[in-house]
């Protein structure tokens, strides 16, 4: 066979199965546009000289995405696969040989690739303007153009080339597929999946023990350092559960219905349980995979939609004023204690500054553990990602300043709030060899640059924060006992137009002082730097989840509708009813479409705490702020799904309605 016949066979052949080809290299020209687009901000020099650590994430993106990427390839391939296997028979009737329609499937995928290639980049270049710009803005960046998102090329063949490897490895699998069967066996299994599933009640033993270890995890742990590490157990095991209770349970559910003779020989029910029992062998797995995605959805856009709601306040909140000067201890070199030094700086800057609202902070920071209800030093426990603790102490006066608040504490009491909700109701609290009255606070209160196991404690005054440093010992980097410091530091704003800089603190350095500027004007830059980087993956990875979710429900449309098209003209024959019809086909593709949908918003609904306990490590710990991000992106994502459902259903209907 000519070449210039295998190459009109394959251009006929992409043009023929158009309504398969034409989503499925789109799909995969976006996925790969999203390559080109984060791989060209990895060099773009824009970000490297503005937002360095910000490549470190989009990093991240590339490998996420990709993982996805490769999965969803390799399940579009299958199926195609799948369709064609009457048409490879076909050929191989007609006397081709099997290296014949190998080098076939070699040029329709170089054609494939070549399509796919220019579409991508041209696509990448063209929405890479967008999200360049629309990740400049989630980092409040708004120096950024345009012009400053040039046209990669290292890019641009790096994503050539990783097309090309992919088209050349699906090639190989759809060789090694071919030379695997014989003629029969392709006919064969164009069809396959008729028969009635067995009913596996093993597997579904597994499943729910397996689903409910997930859910249990998923809902007593707390803490994020312990969210950290159980999440991935979880994620496994709710996985696992979901294919072997889709495997297991939808069947015994429909044999379960058959079995009632009243409702399943009811003509309303007949078709449909009948018709979803023979279907469900080849449908179960793909719809398993489907409620993954679904659920990977949910929880990427969930999170990403909270960091943003959040990100103003995580600024707000991340200093006092909008200067601090902090105090560092010099130790044998300083003759003057830190707090004579707080004074006098303290009278310089009033004396050289107009300042509004200045604080003269004292705190605390210190590690302990948290045992039965207590807080203990260091060396009299062993350490735990559970009970490893952070804790911060303040002054009542400074909180009151702070906060515009008017608290009064006597020496045995404290304002106290915790990240650990089994704290939030305590009235006492242990700490070393003291105990306090508690009066709560709400968990906003906590600061925000501070992650994982923390508590907060607001004493009466610099009495009560010494005693406390006396009893707890921390720990250095050798690991021997050391007394924790006492921080100090002054906080305050400027009047308008006035600025401080370097150079105004180190006018007020001196021999003995050792101070250390921060500006919360560079910190929220930070702040939004990182955030909006986090923001700018779950994005990317929710783009190609959604590309993946809506080329899986066509294809399972169009599926559907090839392997129901006789079945439909065959029920009109027979003289059924066309609304009897409809009714059966309806409440089939309800089932089919619905279950991957109940499914995620199921396990999205109970992973909902563990994924809040992980935002503590952006210091999101606002309950309320949590829930809206979270239940908008769930009705959001129910009418999505809804709309992508109604799109590609036209597609199934209009098959099963072709003579």
């Amino acid at each position: 066979m000519t070449y210039r016949l295998l190459f009109k066979l394959a251009k006929e052949t992409l043009a023929k199965q158009k309504q398969i080809y034409i989503p499925y290299l789109l799909a995969i020209s976006v996925m790969m546009a999203m390559q080109y687009i984060m791989m060209s901000l990895i060099n773009n020099a824009y970000i490297q000289s503005k937002r360095a650590e910000v490549t470190t994430l989009v990093v991240m993106a590339v490998f996420f995405s990709g993982i996805l990427s490769v999965i969803f390839i390799l399940y579009a391939n299958q199926f195609i696969f799948k369709q064609r296997r009457k048409e490879f028979a076909l050929y191989q009737v007609l006397g081709m040989e099997k290296k014949h329609i190998g080098r076939l499937i070699l040029f329709e995928n170089l054609m494939a690739s070549l399509i796919t290639s220019v579409t991508a980049i041209c696509l990448g270049y063209g929405l890479g303007h967008l999200l360049f710009m629309a990740l400049n803005r989630l980092m409040r960046d708004t120096g950024a153009t345009v012009m400053d998102y040039p046209f990669d090329s290292w890019a641009a063949l790096l994503t050539f080339a990783v097309i090309v490897v992919v088209f050349l490895f699906l090639t190989l699998l759809n060789h090694w597929f071919l030379s695997r069967v014989q003629v029969a066996d392709l006919m064969h299994t164009a069809n396959a999946g008729e028969g009635e599933p067995k009913s596996r009640w093993i597997i579904l033993v597994v499943g729910v023990v397996t689903l409910l270890a997930g859910y249990y995890l998923a809902l007593v742990t707390e803490g994020f350092m312990s969210s950290l590490l159980i999440f991935f157990i979880a994620i496994f095991l709710v996985m696992f559960a979901t294919f072997a209770l889709m495997v297991s349970l939808s069947i015994i559910i429909l044999k379960a219905l058959k079995a009632k003779k009243n409702y399943y020989y009811d003509a309303k029910h007949f078709f449909s349980v009948s018709g979803l029992l023979a279907r469900m062998k080849s449908n179960v797995v793909s719809l398993a995979g489907l409620a993954v995605l679904c659920t990977g959805i949910i929880l990427t856009f969930g999170t990403s939609l909270t960091l943003y709601l959040g990100m103003d306040h995580q600024v707000q909140r991340s200093m006092a004023r909008d200067y601090s000067i902090k105090f560092l201890d010099r130790g044998a070199d300083a003759s003057t204690s830190l707090p004579d030094q707080q004074d006098k700086v303290a009278e310089q800057l009033l004396a050289s500054k107009d300042l509004n609202d200045l604080i003269k902070g004292q705190s605390l920071f210190l590690t302990m553990l948290n045992q039965d209800g207590a807080l203990i030093p260091l060396d009299q426990g062993t350490s735990t990602p559970n009970n490893y603790s952070y804790v911060v102490v303040e002054l009542v006066d400074n909180y009151n300043k702070v906060h515009g608040t008017d608290y009064h504490l006597e020496g045995h009491q404290a304002l106290f709030t915790s990240s650990l909700s089994r704290f939030q109701n305590q009235k006492q609290l242990k700490l070393a060899d003291q105990t306090f009255d508690l009066k709560h606070l709400t968990i906003d209160d906590i600061p925000t640059n501070l992650v994982g196991n923390i508590f907060y404690l607001v004493v009466a005054g610099p009495d009560q924060l010494k005693q406390i440093q006396s009893v707890v010992t921390d720990l250095d980097l050798e690991g021997k006992p050391v007394k924790a410091p006492i921080k100090y530091s002054l906080d305050f704003n400027l009047g308008q137009d006035q600025d401080f800089n370097e150079a105004d603190l180190e006018a007020l350095q001196g021999p003995e002082t050792n101070l250390v500027l921060t500006k919360r004007k560079e910190l929220s830059q930070e702040i939004y730097g990182y955030y909006g980087g986090f923001l700018f993956l779950g994005i990317v990875v929710g783009i190609v989840l959604f590309v993946c979710i809506t080329l899986m429900l066509y294809f399972k449309q169009l599926s559907e509708g090839l392997d129901d098209r006789a079945k439909y003209q065959t029920m009109k024959q027979v003289g059924l009813s066309q609304s009897l019809i409809k009714q059966t086909i309806h409440q089939q593709v309800l089932w089919i479409f619905s279950l991957p949908l109940v499914v995620a918003l199921i396990h999205a609904l109970v992973a909902h705490k563990i994924m809040f306990e992980l935002l503590s490590l952006f210091a999101i710990r606002n309950q309320k702020l949590f829930l809206l991000g979270y239940g908008s992106v769930f009705i959001g994502f129910i009418l999505v799904y809804y709309i992508i459902y109604k799109l590609t259903s036209s597609v199934y209907y209009r098959m099963i309605n072709q003579e």
